[in-house]
């Protein structure tokens, strides 16, 4: 796979940088998974970023 698809350092730092995220967009990311429910796919998940922020109603996720 291309180093620019698969990037090990990168996607450390990601989590990383993901940990000290804002309120603001910490905020955002709730917003935008708020209304879900069920089984969600979630495409392009990367590190997992977004996993955490997935409401009650969410039963399972896919993640590609």
């Amino acid at each position: 796979m291309s180093s620019t698809l698969d990037n090990p350092f990168f996607a450390r730092l990601w989590t990383v940088m993901a940990a000290h995220e804002t309120e603001a967009i910490r905020r955002l990311r709730r917003e935008n998974l708020a209304g879900l429910s069920g089984r969600v796919l979630e495409v392009g998940a990367g590190t997992g970023t977004n996993f955490a922020f997935y409401p009650d109603t969410v039963t399972e996720v896919v993640a590609v």
